[in-house]
């Protein structure tokens, strides 16, 4: 019966949810990955029906407060796939000291990892904000050794990293347990790969266009020939 609730909840079927629910099937089971349906209704990609089924369950008792087999947080989730109106529904549930916004799960990670990761501008604004009013660091690393600024760097997002060091006061000298670079080498190291992969990309262009002239060139090409015969 669980598995039909998971699957109910993914396809979207409320009756059939609001069926198994009645029939006393626990709002809070969990799948393989220890994620309840909550977890599971983050995934669903019309934004409407997700944020419909979110509060569907949030009424039916669903706890906001669980966690996976990867001690990754609902909450994270939501920080990890972008979801600011589900983020913003739990925070106002239980409060910013509830979700626990530095707490890391298996792999190190925290909220504002995942959002900035995740490209989120929305995700990270709030979780920043957040973070300074409860003093507390923006500076946390992954098992990697990693800061939200680092992955910032690494990923050539500069708003998010103006973010993290205007708003959020972040320590660009921190480096990593791998490279042993800090945001500011990272921002380098970033900056070269991106125009490596720029010019190697414009080589292939080129060899491209030699193999498989376009269709103007060849017709261009054809009329010179036509020309000359005439």
């Amino acid at each position: 019966m669980a598995g039909r609730l998971f699957d109910a909840v993914t396809g979207t079927r409320f009756a059939e949810v609001k069926l198994l629910l009645d029939l006393h099937v626990n709002v809070d089971c969990k799948n393989i990955l220890g994620q309840t349906p909550l977890f599971v209704t983050l995934q669903i990609d019309d934004e409407g029906k997700r944020d419909k089924m979110f509060r569907y369950l949030v009424r039916r008792g669903a706890e906001v407060l669980e966690e996976d087999y990867r001690q990754k947080t609902l909450f994270q989730y939501t920080c990890e796939l972008g979801r600011v109106k589900q983020a913003t529904r739990i925070l106002d549930q239980v409060g910013a000291g509830s979700v626990n916004l530095n707490g890391r799960d298996l792999d190190g990670n925290t909220a504002l990892l995942y959002a900035v990761k995740s490209k989120n501008i929305e995700i990270v604004k709030m979780l920043v904000e957040m973070l300074r009013f409860y003093h507390m660091t923006v500076d946390l690393v992954d098992n990697d050794g990693c800061t939200p600024l680092i992955h910032a760097k690494k990923l050539g997002l500069s708003e998010i990293s103006d973010i993290l060091l205007r708003d959020g006061r972040a320590n660009a000298h921190i480096a990593d347990n791998i490279s042993r670079f800090n945001a500011y080498e990272w921002e380098e190291h970033t900056k070269e790969r991106l125009k490596r992969e720029a010019r190697d990309e414009k080589e292939k262009q080129k060899v491209q266009n030699l193999i498989f002239p376009k269709v103007g060139q060849v017709q261009a090409k054809k009329k010179q020939i036509l020309d000359l015969m005439v």
